[in-house]
């Protein structure tokens, strides 16, 4: 398949993604968004009313850090069984693997998008108001999280067909790694000793990068281009990885 077919082909396994997502759903697309406003409710209560967070705007920064990391979450879990969920596909047809892995992500990346309007609306709510530097660092920022996303997709995906174990144990990762990501707490406020570990996740960069964009209106480009090396790195050792291990999938799926 040449590449227009690919982009053609992307562009339609994404839409029917969506499509099947929110078949027969009432409240449709607003679906997306309920589970990270949820999640955004429950931090909220236990980290603002409980334990008193002196966070100006609590809600606020909670939500600019959720909804990236829920594309991000949810892309992973479900690109590391994409190969085996369509094994007859890969089986039986020409299709490009990769393809059924970029429609997965690009997926949550809709979502994502369709959120910020939400931020709109909580920055509103505070008093302050959308930054005209949004339009650059907003597609600037899906670059590097893409990569990073992709290529970590790429690794787990194929590992997964390998040993089917992986899928689950990427949930308790991705857990994990929720709490190693300055989402319900200021990668300001981190003690000097567990830095290293935080600003070992790939993904801490990109929060701090949303939510100064968000928050304060500003595109930290050194945070930028950490994010954007370490999405070159991670897509390179995916696919490298990727490229060693597709040619037994169709004999193992």
């Amino acid at each position: 398949m040449n590449l227009r077919q690919n982009l053609e082909l992307l562009f339609e396994l994404t839409k029917k993604e969506i499509k099947i997502r929110y078949k027969n759903a009432f409240l449709g697309i607003l679906w997306s968004l309920a589970n990270p406003l949820a999640f955004a409710l429950v931090y909220y209560f236990v980290f603002k009313l409980i334990m008193r967070s002196r966070i100006e705007n609590f809600s606020l920064f909670l939500i600019t850090g959720l909804f990236p990391w829920q594309w991000f979450a949810n892309s992973l879990i479900l690109s590391t069984s994409i190969f085996i969920s369509n094994k007859s596909l890969i089986k039986k047809t020409m299709l490009p693997k990769t393809v059924l892995l970029l429609a997965s992500i690009m997926n949550g990346g809709v979502h994502f998008l369709l959120s910020v309007p939400v931020v709109v609306l909580f920055l509103l709510l505070a008093g302050k108001s959308p930054s005209l530097i949004w339009l650059v660092g907003l597609p600037a920022m899906l670059i590097p999280q893409f990569l990073i996303i992709l290529g970590l997709s790429w690794l787990f995906s194929s590992i997964n067909v390998f040993f089917r174990d992986l899928q689950h144990l990427v949930g308790v990762l991705i857990q994990i790694a929720f709490w190693l990501t300055p989402i319900v707490y200021p990668h300001t406020g981190i003690p000097k000793s567990f830095k290293i570990f935080v600003f070992l996740n790939p993904m801490t960069p990109v929060i701090i990068s949303y939510r100064q964009l968000f928050l304060e209106g500003r595109f930290d480009i050194r945070y930028w281009c950490i994010s954007l090396i370490t999405g070159l790195l991670l897509s390179a050792a995916g696919y490298s990885v990727y490229r060693k291990l597709n040619w037994k999938f169709a004999e193992l799926l």
